[in-house]
């Protein structure tokens, strides 16, 4: 064997142990997979992410159809799937979809086409309209949290100032941009011979509003012919009237005589008395009528 056959048996072998010794260091680990094409330095990175635990990701046996995609089973085996590009989805035009399972869509009761909204109308009035579809269906509930303190409704203008609000108390608080502060309850009803029956709601310049007390009655009043100024009393009883209470008449047009006028006021405990005054230069005999008598507090 000459020299160049003998360097090149020691070449051979050498490679034969050099491939041995990689083989037995297999498998190779590493974060970073560099793939590069034409030897310019540009390369495809494929980066390992920090992991907690190993877990495997198996590639399809064969190459999947234009516009697939990778879908994983849930343990790491891969497959491709049609992408859905330009399929058709069941629903209904200017609907929002909704889930009608954990994987299934459907059309929802929310319409809108793309300026107004509508729940049961398909043509909104405004930026959003709501109809019931029953008589016995309820429209709109804001129901507030425990304890809460924020309004439950407020109407604002282009600026944001206040217009109508509902505070968290359901007070109709602001209207129009004033402040009101309602009573806490209904008016009372008549408890004793010192209480009227019913109610109307006032209010102070500092918008405080309260109720005020008042009863109303009717009462068929005849009066005699009542010589010329001179005067003539009939009395109405409305329970809870009292003394220096503010009294309102209401007289019909048939006893409504020329020079002639009716007076009223509380004359004693559950009495209203009403006094027709002649003060014309004939005798007058007023037509028998109704007249209504309002008491207040």
């Amino acid at each position: 064997m000459n020299h160049i056959s003998y360097l090149c048996a020691l070449t051979t072998i050498g490679c034969i142990l050099l491939s041995v010794q990689v083989h037995a260091q297999l498998p190779l680990l590493t974060r970073q997979l560099n793939i590069q094409h034409n030897g310019n330095g540009k390369v495809v990175q494929l980066l390992a992410p920090t992991l907690d635990s190993t877990y495997s990701l198996t590639l399809p046996s064969a190459q999947g159809l234009a516009g697939s995609v990778l879908s994983n089973d849930g343990s790491g085996g891969l497959s491709w799937i049609a992408l859905l590009n330009g399929a058709t989805i069941n629903g209904t035009a200017n609907y929002l979809t909704k889930y009608t399972s954990a994987t299934g869509l459907g059309t929802s009761i929310l319409y809108d086409n793309g300026a107004t909204l509508g729940v049961g109308t398909t043509s909104p009035d405004g930026r959003f309209q709501l109809n019931t579809s029953s008589a016995s269906e309820k429209g709109l509930i804001i129901r507030g949290a425990a304890s809460a303190t924020a309004n439950l409704l407020e109407v604002q203008n282009s600026s944001g100032s206040q217009q109508l609000v509902i505070g968290a108390n359901g007070d109709l608080s602001t209207i129009r941009s004033v402040t009101y502060n309602w009573p806490t309850s209904k008016p009372s009803e008549a408890a004793s011979g010192t209480q009227l029956g019913g109610g109307v709601l006032e209010v102070s310049s500092s918008g405080t509003m309260s109720w005020r007390q008042m009863a109303v009655a009717t009462a068929t009043l005849n009066f005699p012919i009542t010589a010329t100024r001179n005067s003539s009393d009939l009395t109405v009883t409305i329970t809870g009237a009292a003394s220096g209470d503010a009294v309102s008449l209401g007289v019909p047009n048939a006893a409504v005589l020329v020079n002639t006028c009716y007076t009223a006021w509380v004359s004693a405990a559950n009495t209203v008395t009403i006094r027709f005054n002649n003060y014309d230069n004939a005798d007058k005999d007023p037509a028998s009528a109704v007249f209504k008598v309002m008491v207040f507090k």
